[in-house]
């Protein structure tokens, strides 16, 4: 019976770290994809790479397809290159930006912080367990014109690792990240982290 008891407490203990816990704590590498859908343009642009996160506040998305392409969370700036363009530098000094937005949406979904992404996207909240999976679903609390009013994010139950992120317009578009293959604890090169 005392350790029936104590598989019990044991198993209380583990169900009660959220994913916030599980995902705070380490780096995450994985290759992802990035598909934008515009359904009104009949259009779908896919890209590819890997993608890098250090907790509390690095991310990097190095693209393979197109090669050269990155965008960078790092050291209050966010780092934005594609094509043979210049790289965009954005300095993140709190102010409520799209940007602003992005990035702290981005960061607080890593780490699992679900609180934190509807309070920065100022939306509500739905949550469903299917599959071994954590489906979590923001709507904007306001009426938006333009830009983001949903969100769709999958988490995995047994890691807290994010799968998929999915930005979702008022005007029918979508940006979909998935990586599905997430290495947490991986090791990443400061190079990562570089223009």
């Amino acid at each position: 019976m005392k350790k029936i008891v104590n598989y019990f407490c044991l198993l209380v203990a583990l169900l009660s770290i959220s994913l916030c816990d599980v995902a705070a704590q380490n780096t995450v590498v994985s290759e992802f994809t990035e598909v934008k859908s515009m359904p009104k343009l009949k259009k779908e642009i896919k890209k590819s790479g890997v993608l890098y996160f250090q907790s509390p506040d690095r991310l990097a998305m190095r693209y393979s397809d197109p090669e050269g392409d990155y965008s960078i969370i790092r050291d209050g700036l966010f780092l934005i290159k594609r094509g043979q363009g210049h790289t965009q530098k954005l300095k993140m000094d709190g102010k409520r930006t799209q940007f602003q937005i992005l990035r702290n949406t981005l960061l607080l979904s890593m780490v699992g912080d679900i609180d934190g992404v509807a309070k920065e996207n100022e939306a509500s909240v739905s949550i469903e367990e299917k599959a071994g999976k954590k489906l979590v679903t923001l709507l904007k609390d306001k009426e938006v014109k333009v830009g983001v009013n949903r969100l769709e994010l999958e988490y995995d139950l047994t890691t807290g690792a994010l799968l998929v992120l999915k930005l979702i317009e008022v005007n029918g578009n979508s940006t979909t990240y998935s990586t599905p293959s997430p290495n947490i604890g991986a090791s990443i090169d400061e190079e990562v982290w570089k223009e």
